[in-house]
């Protein structure tokens, strides 16, 4: 029996004798009170029954404990009855509760000595504030997706909570790059019904799906407190789908926009900065017809639905080329180039009562996608995107639900994640093999080719499950994690045109990057588990939340061979074990109190260490460790664009300059290595501790309002030793900054700080990935306070928040060049800089930004006669990068005739060589705010019955705002050429979407 056929027996076994849990939570719900006479003394023994039509079993009963408690889990969201009942006492009936998703609801109940068939009934009026859990999250219901103005993607939703950092793009293409509190993207999770779509572990943001808005009932997006079920500390949005009933309930959705529709934001301030083109909307369409019903009734349900969406939006400065081929990028600004998104999704839900207490749901999803120009960008031209499909692109799900008894639950589920996506060369217009990528390094605009282009393939398989066992006073879980690859190793391979880029400077020939392809790579996760254990305790008005979590990761690669390229021989590849063996243990603790114990005033502290995003799998991988890539320095003396060298000679000769790496063209696996500590072992994997601390209170009926303070610090960083250099290897010089643009703080003025590595040492690497811990103090802290208001009365919901914050970091120590490379990359420790790489002085080594602030915000208003008014708000830091906030920066690419009179020489790459340095301290230059105000007004024409229509008027970017997102931070000593803090993404110019929503 082969590897994958006994796991899936094993899994099998294991799910019907042992809990398994994947990554994350099912954000189900709970009810939980205690239960008094009228002298206020506690009743044991009172039964309590919460009955709904989402319930399995219909009605969920229970009994108080000694201590007069109680308490009913995993229960889905709904409206629910709960009915307390005890001999010699009045019954008590709260009927119409709202029970929303991921909150744990307080419900006490007073009983008075009378007859059982004397029934109290009372109005079901829902808490807002939880006063159990420690866990913190916004709730996005049914009306209130279908009310707010977006793209009808969770991820969007998740950009309306103040914390929350990401692409403003409620309007668009929805990013999962995603963070809050100083978290990292790769600890971005999304899911459904509790199943996280993470594509095995190299994080959230890494991401292919996009679900079908048509399917989702109700959305829970957890930003902190997480409990011991959890496996990272970020952003966790979970979609909890719709399932069919005994009735028959069908629905479509339609949305419309075009350029028509559309007004302009471009300011004469921006068309002084050379900007002739802006954001805008080019046209999008939404088609989503949904709906279900009773296949057998009692017994069999379905759910199905089908999503046809195309978002088409121009992008800012970007346009195609006049001339494709041509070796100088001449823009035509008559066409100006769109990012296209096209989902065609199907979805359909299969929900099977088994037993009065056995519930079995199926789904299957299927997302194909399209991205015609992928990274399409101001500083990217049509022809250097990808055109790229995602297909197949499907997700398979199967739970199984059965409240064994009133105190005893199992949860068990699979899933299949199929994944593929094939970034292929354009198609319009067309690029053939033979088409070299050039970037201008004075602008970094990237021309005639992609720089690459590649084919990706990926197959987790995840089972899941809980057990939990709920007392009055505890509610116990436990269980453990499994995710494996299915169908052997991940696959991604990688292909550049011509085998090399190049990079020119004010349209000269500068620099080639030579490339080992064929390039490709295989890994595998042999096994991602993860056991916990927890218990949530109630002790009078305190509830302890507290467990412990086991995770394991265990990553290989299998035998690999490639053949010959251009520059490398062919190479065959032993597999490789422990890459990584990574074993850590995560306490979690949690207290919740109420401060009152009216149930409005909840006083809240967590603390707990989670493992951070990502695997070294592919980084251990020794096709990446032979070293794939290498600079040279060119100089085209003849001017036919062709680096006219011998590439097997590896010092200076003819065009070429010495290469970059003399390791670059060999079989050498080893030219990287990682030491032991860094792969395998106890509490070496990438960490952090999250730390919180807050008050929520309930001010009145409908109003509530919620203040925390949160800390998160990272550890086990990692650094790049090159075994062959050492810091004397390396010899200072200094930059004059450009004078040529006077919105530079700096501009005239000397720096100094900056280093190039002697010749002699120039290509010699011999690199040891170790823990950073050996060579000094690195760290990176994050402090904020979050504060926010909810208010809720009969016809208007408010929210409104605002998050200050900042992620201080220091890395004072040396490894090799005393400086700090501003983007390393994870395997080579560059010995000659370039401009893909910029350099900023070790006296920027400690980075403590000041307090960035976000205000966010949304309402819906119903009005007499149908009419309903909603809106969101956004004002947020410029600009953005890889989910947090950073600086204006300005990078500049010094020549070396710039860098010669301090360094006493020519530059280790030659006399044509260059070197990337950053100009400006960490966050002497700030941006403003972004801010962005959408509404929506629907009228409901007819509504009877099941029967509904609505129409709606969506105005995204009411105020025709032009606030910038991001900006081209590449400075140019010409003013022909200079785009420096020249915006690349500004906020959509204002358009309307026309929509309707049909029911019935």
């Amino acid at each position: 029996m082969n590897a994958r056929r006994l796991f899936v027996c094993m899994a099998t076994v294991a799910s019907l004798i042992f809990p398994v849990l994947v990554y994350g939570q099912t954000a189900q719900s709970a009810l939980a009170g205690v239960v008094k006479d009228s002298t206020g003394a506690v009743l044991p023994g009172v039964t309590v029954e919460a009955a709904s039509p989402v319930l399995i079993e219909r009605v969920r009963s229970v009994t108080t404990d000694s201590s007069g408690l109680y308490r009913i889990v995993d229960l889905r969201p709904g409206t629910y009855t709960i009915t307390f009942t005890l001999p010699g006492f009045n019954t008590v009936k709260v009927q119409d509760f709202d029970l929303r998703a991921d909150f744990v609801a307080t419900v006490n109940a007073d009983m008075k000595v009378g007859e059982l068939n004397e029934t109290i009934t009372v109005s079901g009026e829902a808490p807002l504030v939880d006063v159990q859990s420690t866990t913190k999250s916004a709730v996005y219901d049914k009306e209130v997706i279908e009310s707010l103005p977006n793209n009808r993607q969770i991820q969007s939703l998740a950009q309306t909570i103040p914390a929350v950092v990401g692409g403003q793009n409620i309007d668009g293409p929805a990013s999962r790059s995603l963070s809050v509190h100083g978290s990292r993207i790769a600890e971005t999770n999304s899911a459904i019904d509790g199943m996280s779509d993470r594509r095995g572990s190299t994080g959230g943001q890494a991401v292919t799906f996009y679900m079908n808005e048509g399917s989702v009932q109700e959305v829970s997006v957890r930003t902190d407190g997480g409990d011991a079920e959890a496996q990272y500390s970020g952003v966790w949005m979970n979609a909890i789908p719709k399932e069919g009933g005994n009735q028959w309930n069908w629905s479509v959705v339609g949305l419309f926009a075009n350029k028509d529709l559309s007004g302009s934001n471009l300011s004469d301030k921006y068309i002084a900065q050379g900007l002739t083109a802006v954001n805008g909307m080019k046209r999008t369409w939404d088609f989503n017809p949904n709906g279900g019903g009773p296949i057998v009734r009692d017994k069999l349900w379905f759910y199905g639905a089908y999503r046809n969406n195309q978002i088409e939006r121009y992008v800012a400065d970007a346009f195609y080329s006049k001339d494709p081929l041509a070796w100088t990028f001449n823009p035509d600004t008559t066409r100006q180039a769109a990012d296209t998104q096209v989902h065609r999704n199907y979805a359909v839900r299969l929900t099977w009562q088994a037993s009065a207490r056995n519930k079995v749901n199926f789904s299957y999803e299927k997302d194909r996608r399209i991205t015609p120009l992928r990274r399409v960008a101001a500083t990217v031209s049509p022809e250097a995107t990808t055109y790229t499909p995602f297909y197949p692109n499907a997700i398979t799900t199967v739970t199984w639900r059965v409240p064994v008894n009133s105190k005893l639950l199992l949860d068990t589920g699979f899933m299949r994640y199929v994944q593929d996506w094939d970034e292929r060369r354009q198609i319009n217009p067309a690029v053939d093999f033979g088409t070299i990528s050039v970037t201008e390094d004075s602008t970094g605009q990237i021309y005639r080719a992609s720089t690459v282009y590649g084919h990706n393939f990926d197959n987790p398989l995840t089972f899941r499950s809980s057990l939990a066992y709920v007392t009055g006073t505890h509610s116990y879980k436990t269980g453990f994690m499994l995710r494996v690859r299915g169908n052997g190793p991940t696959y991604n391979n990688i292909s550049v045109n011509g085998d090399m880029n190049y990079n020119f400077l004010n349209g000269v020939p500068r620099r080639i990057t030579l490339f080992a392809t064929p390039i490709e790579q295989n890994n595998d996760v042999k096994s991602d588990l993860g056991l916990f254990a927890q218990d949530s305790w109630a002790m009078n008005r305190m509830t302890i939340n507290y467990g412990v979590r086991f995770d394991y990761l265990n990553a290989a690669v299998p035998e690999q061979h490639l053949a010959a390229g251009r520059f490398v021989p062919e190479r065959n590849f032993a597999a490789v074990k422990n890459a990584p063996n990574w074993r850590d243990v995560n306490p979690r603790l949690g207290v919740s109190y109420d401060l009152f114990g009216d149930g409005k005033t909840a006083v809240k502290a967590t603390v707990g260490r989670y493992i951070s995003g990502g695997s070294l799998a592919s980084n251990v991988n020794p096709v990446n460790t032979s070293v794939n890539q290498a600079t040279r320095a060119w100089t085209d003396l003849n001017g036919n664009y062709v680096p006219d060298c011998d590439f097997t000679n590896p010092g200076t000769n003819l065009e070429c300059g010495p290469l970059s790496n003399l390791n670059f063209g060999k079989v050498n696996p080893t030219a990287t290595r990682f030491d032991k500590e860094v792969l395998e072992g106890w509490g070496v994997r990438p960490y952090n501790w999250s730390v919180s601390a807050g008050i929520q209170r309930q001010l009145t009926r409908g109003t509530s309002i919620d203040i925390g303070y949160f800390r998160r610090w990272y550890g086990n960083f990692t650094v790049v030793d090159n075994q062959l250099v050492e810091p004397s290897d390396y010899d200072p010089f200094c930059i004059t900054a450009p004078a040529n643009d006077p919105r530079l703080p700096v501009a005239g003025k000397q720096i100094c700080g900056f280093y190039d590595i002697k010749p002699a040492k120039n290509g010699q690497s011999q690199n040891l990935v170790r823990l950073a811990k050996h060579y000094g103090d690195q760290s990176e802290v994050y402090n904020g306070v979050d504060a926010s208001m909810n208010w809720r009365v009969e016809g208007l919901t408010l929210f409104g928040g605002v998050s200050i914050g900042r992620t201080a970091t220091s890395q004072c120590f040396v490894v090799d060049a005393p400086v700090i490379y501003l983007t390393p990359t994870p395997l080579v420790s560059p010995s000659t800089p370039t401009a893909t790489n910029a350099q900023t002085p070790m006296s920027n080594c400690e980075v403590v930004p000041p307090f960035l602030k976000q205000w966010k915000g949304y309402g819906v208003y119903a009005l007499p006669w149908g009419v309903s008014v909603s809106g969101t708000f956004q004002a947020v830091p410029q600009p953005q990068s890889g989910g947090q906030y950073t600086a204006i920066t300005a990078d500049y690419v010094a020549t070396n005739a710039e860098i010669r009179p301090t360094l006493g020489r020519d530059l280790a790459a030659g006399a044509n060589g260059t070197a990337t340095v950053e100009l400006l301290q960490p966050y002497s230059l700030l941006g403003g705010h972004t801010k962005q105000f959408d509404m929506r007004v629907a009228k409901l024409l007819a509504s009877s019955g099941k029967r509904r229509v609505r129409l709606s008027l969506d105005m995204y970017n009411l105020f025709n705002s032009n606030d910038w997102q991001t900006i081209n931070t590449r400075l140019s000593s010409s003013n022909a050429t200079n785009r420096w803090q020249r915006p690349t993404l500004i906020l959509q110019a204002r358009y309307i979407q026309i929509g309707t929503q049909i029911d019935f």
